[in-house]
């Protein structure tokens, strides 16, 4: 038989063995719920940047080529390739003597990560035209590059930037200015 004075010790000891905190119980809580932290992050905003959307533009002005004045009116289209990578067509109509007709595909990047923490999203571009001279005047091929900003405004877009252009075709720098210069205006509406 056990003493009383032995089972009141052990009694004593298996008490204070339930009551001592387990030195694992503290990394157990601090251990993240698998459940909690498998949750996906919420999908980034839309933008009209985005792979996939269209771009559709339109514009109306005046301008001067070989020292006369025309009327233009142009169009243009883009489509996203991935975010942010525009592959774009573009076309216009001069009024003048002689008429003029342009037709321009390019390529373009908007910092489209920067939609919705910055009010305005740089771009950058490239692209190559084609001048179609009427009354028997020979074409005119061009190359150049585009920079600016556009504000977003849900499916508006507007911009403003600077294009240089350069000739490429038979141009003799002492004779006429083969680079133009001209602001880059966009008004356009995403798809």
């Amino acid at each position: 038989m056990i003493p009383r004075s032995v089972s009141l010790v052990l009694a004593l000891v298996s008490t204070a063995a339930y009551a001592q905190p387990s030195a694992t119980t503290p990394a157990a809580e601090a251990e993240p719920d698998p459940e909690a932290a498998a949750e996906p992050p919420p999908p980034p905003p839309v933008t009209p940047f985005d792979q996939g959307k269209f771009g559709l533009g339109f514009g109306f002005s005046s301008q001067s080529y070989g020292g006369k004045r025309y009327s233009v009116i142009s169009g243009g289209m883009g489509y996203y390739v991935v975010n942010g990578l525009e592959l774009g067509l573009g076309a216009a109509h001069q009024f003048g003597d002689p008429d003029i007709s342009r037709l321009t595909p390019g390529v373009r990047y908007v910092a489209q990560p920067l939609v919705g923490t910055s009010p305005l999203i740089p771009y950058i571009g490239v692209f190559g035209s084609r001048y179609f001279i009427y009354s028997g005047i020979e074409d005119v091929h061009s190359v150049g590059g585009r920079v600016g900003a556009i504000y977003v405004s849900g499916s508006l877009l507007l911009g403003l930037g600077l294009v240089v252009e350069r000739i490429v075709s038979e141009c003799d720098d002492e004779e006429q200015d083969c680079t133009s210069y001209y602001p880059d205006i966009t008004f356009s509406l995403s798809l």
